[in-house]
């Protein structure tokens, strides 16, 4: 347990400054915090660890950036930016982080240990940044096909469920499987390398 605190420890240490975002309301107020959710509709902010919910049409300007302005630039990009942007709003990297913290942390810390631990990892993280590097990855790696077939499994709750056990337990079983094809691979090779040179 104490090699997973030191190791949670320098994570910490050495993770990114959390950006912070000012949102100002059409009614005047600012808020500032750390964007972690946003889709075409809504905002999710994190202020003093807690998160809060406004719909773009309460918010005036984002980072001095108008709401028409921002609006505008949502609509020229690309149908697989709009998708993936669409994809990152059913599941924000603070929800992958908190279901890989949870599946990783030893099982006699108790839930409001957990918990402590999960809000330090993500408060010092710049989770919009994260979900921004995902929006660009995925627009330019996959298709407007692959994009949408993502946004119908997210959609419904069985899909959720299915990318959520991937995320949490497939990924390490799933890494096992790749070394073992992998090293099956390199056994096949230099037996067919032998097999030539015979």
């Amino acid at each position: 347990m104490s090699l997973y605190i030191v190791g949670l420890f320098l994570f910490i240490c050495f993770s990114s400054n959390v950006y912070a975002s000012t949102i100002t309301l059409k009614n005047g107020q600012t808020v500032t915090g750390e964007i972690t959710n946003e889709t075409d509709k809504m905002i999710n902010i994190s202020v003093n660890n807690t998160v809060v919910t406004y719909y773009m049409d309460e918010i005036a300007s984002i980072d001095g950036k108008d709401m028409l302005e921002l609006t505008k630039e949502h609509k020229e990009d690309p149908e697989e930016i709009k998708l993936a942007r669409q994809i990152v709003g059913l599941m924000p990297m603070d929800e992958i982080i908190n279901l890989k913290l949870m599946e990783g942390m030893p099982s006699q810390l108790s839930q409001e240990q957990k918990k402590n631990i999960i809000s330090t990892v993500e408060d010092s993280l710049d989770v919009r940044s994260l979900d921004e590097a995902r929006i660009r990855g995925m627009g330019e790696f996959f298709t407007v096909d692959e994009l949408n077939a993502e946004v119908t499994l997210l959609s419904s709750p069985a899909g959720k469920s299915f990318l959520e056990k991937v995320i949490v337990q497939g990924s390490e079983k799933w890494l096992n499987l790749y070394q073992l094809m992998n090293k099956k691979e390199q056994e096949a090779f230099k037996k067919f390398k032998l097999d030539i040179v015979k």
